[in-house]
């Protein structure tokens, strides 16, 4: 037997290297931080809307939309977009900015002293959903949301939030730079030619830095609290400085990463996350059916389709969950606190393996909610069950007054066992999609708004007192 270390952690803020796994994210927050100090980036609203249902007032809500600003890392692109990909002269268009060390640095930009605007910054977009008025119980707690695949920050309207204003919750959501819906171009380029994966990865490091400054805007007494759109009267919409963070699918792959380098918030919430898009999610997800018409064409051959993978893994690491897992609960990095992590796993999800969740789950410490899982739930047995569901993950106590570390509560919508091996769930006989269920289920929104703002977790999979394993309603 033999050890070998692949790369190291980083975490020193006094030796911070670009050969380290976390440093490229963490120089970037050092520097951009500095910046503004204890102060609150540069933002501006450009719309409120009141969105009213006048059948269920529960389902009315106030919605902001704008844009702040982040200091950028990345390059200036000198044409299009797509230029990149169509000559090497450009190679470089929309890449990080490094010094001699190869660790990111800053763009040059100076700060007008009369509007606080700095210039050769880059204006990332928000949109805020929030209760039509501030509830009797206080005001909303603030969550920043991670939206899902190629997504955008319009997701936090209805989707997986949608129940969250109900619960008297803000949520705020920002593009993920590199893999959002604006970036369908940036994406299909890199996969039809990955010697350009260093760009999509570099756009996650700064997307990472977009939702702390994004976080900032929340806690900040000079943040949002400033804005009429985010007030009632005097009286502020938010409770200012209790930021947490929430992310669904993509969200949830990512929100881990930027989570452990921030020091915004210190709840997580993942729904549906996993860890390692090249090495596992990828082949074992129906997603990959649409990008791989990209990425087949470019390397037709089944070694070579693999062995990319695995190779731009390497970069994208510094953006997932999977370069940063070991560092979210414990052992946290420099100038950072560990946080309390929540994760929601759907059994048989065709989007985001189980494989993948569990042993994000095992990385980070979590433990289980006991019983894991009930193969009779939904009338006769389903087969292929693994003979432990949720493989080395410990029970959970719960607890009316001991904090959750990391739980990974597992539910089941009756949806098949899916492939052991490296395939995704194509055929009928797997059932319907769990992967966008749970999000509008009263109990599990409640479960999340308590762990955002007390850290408590109840067992709400009961039968009387006697704990049952999570069973929910397919399409809730």
């Amino acid at each position: 037997a033999w050890d070998f270390t692949v790369i190291a952690a980083g975490g020193n803020l006094k030796k911070l290297s670009a050969a380290n796994m976390a440093d490229p994210a963490l120089t970037m927050r050092e520097q951009a931080y500095k910046l503004i100090g204890k102060t609150a980036p540069s933002f501006r609203v450009t719309n409120v809307i009141l969105h009213i249902d006048e059948v269920s007032a529960a389902n009315s809500f106030r919605e902001v939309d704008g844009s702040f600003q982040v200091p950028t890392f990345l390059k200036t692109c000198p044409t299009t977009q797509t230029a990149e990909y169509q000559s090497t002269d450009t190679s470089l268009c929309r890449s990080m900015n490094v010094d001699k060390n190869g660790l990111p640095t800053l763009v040059a930009s100076t700060r007008n002293a009369t509007t606080g605007v700095w210039s050769n910054q880059l204006w990332a977009n928000f949109r805020c959903v929030m209760p039509l008025e501030i509830s009797g119980s206080g005001a909303a707690a603030p969550t920043v949301y991670g939206h899902g695949l190629l997504g955008s920050a319009g997701e936090v309207v209805g989707g997986s939030f949608a129940k969250g204003v109900q619960s008297n919750m803000m949520g705020c959501a920002t593009d993920w730079s590199g893999m959002s819906s604006a970036d369908a171009l940036l994406v299909a380029g890199t996969l039809g030619d990955m010697s350009y994966f260093h760009t999509l990865s570099d756009h996650m490091l700064q997307g990472m830095l977009n939702f702390q400054f994004l976080a900032r805007l929340i806690n900040s007494t000079q943040g949002f609290a400033t804005s009429g759109a985010f007030k009632s009267g005097s009286a502020v919409r938010f409770q200012v400085g209790k930021c947490q963070y929430m992310g669904y699918s993509q969200g949830g792959i990512m929100g881990g990463a930027v989570s452990a380098i921030s020091n915004e918030w210190s709840r997580v919430v993942l729904g549906v996350p996993g860890e390692n898009y090249g090495g596992l999610l990828l082949n074992r997800s129906v997603d990959w059916n649409e990008f791989s018409a990209f990425y087949n064409p470019a390397y037709p051959n089944a070694t070579d389709q693999q062995l990319g993978l695995q190779l731009v893994q390497l970069l994208w690491d510094r953006g997932e969950n999977d370069g940063y897992a070991q560092h979210i609960t414990t052992s946290p990095y420099g100038g950072t606190k560990a946080k309390q992590v929540f994760i929601i796993e759907n059994y048989g999800d065709h989007q985001v393996t189980n494989v993948s969740t569990e042993v994000f789950a095992r990385t980070i410490g979590a433990t289980r909610h006991s019983p894991t899982f009930d193969t009779n739930s939904f009338g006769s047995p389903r087969s292929n069950v693994p003979t432990e569901v949720q493989w080395g993950i410990p029970n959970h106590t719960y607890s009316p007054t001991t904090q959750v570390k990391a739980l990974d509560e597992l539910w089941d919508y009756g949806t098949p066992t899916p492939p052991t091996v490296n395939l995704a769930p194509w055929t009928n006989a797997y059932g319907n999609d769990p992967h966008g269920y749970g999000r509008r289920t009263p109990g599990l929104i409640d479960q999340i708004r308590s762990f955002q703002v007390t850290g408590l977790i109840a067992d709400i999979c009961l039968s009387g007192s006697t704990p049952t394993a999570c069973v929910g309603v397919p399409g809730s």
